[in-house]
């Protein structure tokens, strides 16, 4: 996890799988089920169903994988998501790993493909769910 702070305050988040760490192992996600009822209640089959379809379409080789971005919104366009980004991205490209990702939001594509990211199309979700649009970024020479 990389932390962006300002003063004593964290304004930002990124959440980062190594390579092969994404799935998490079976037991890891079973124990998160609880916490997922309470959080999505009646509508944890339809994110469950969610969850399957980026499984199913997700990046097969070796990558790091950005599963959460945030940032608070009186912080955004402060640099602090790409402070975020750009700090991850230089480690990969450092030791010649691609990244991937998976945006939930189609206003966002254009700062992922401003660090490199390229568009790989949508994850087939269900009917009613976020678009999500799957991209890559290919390590680049150091």
């Amino acid at each position: 996890m990389d932390v962006a702070v300002i003063g004593t305050e964290i304004v930002g988040v990124a959440i980062w799988y190594p390579p092969g760490a994404w799935p998490p192992p079976l037991r890891r996600q079973l124990a998160c089920l609880g916490g997922y009822g309470i959080a999505f209640g009646r509508r944890l089959g339809a994110a469950a169903a969610i969850v399957q379809a980026m499984a199913n379409d997700h990046m097969r080789s070796p990558h790091w994988y950005l599963a959460y971005v945030a940032v608070d919104p009186t912080q955004q366009g402060k640099s602090a998501g790409s402070v975020l980004l750009r700090s991850r991205l230089d480690e990969c490209d450092a030791v010649h790993v691609d990244q991937y990702l998976e945006s939930s939001k189609v206003t966002n594509v254009p700062l992922f493909q401003h660090f490199g990211f390229e568009t790989l199309g949508e994850v087939a979700v269900p009917p009613g769910a976020p678009v999500l649009t799957r991209m890559r970024r290919v390590a680049q020479a150091p």
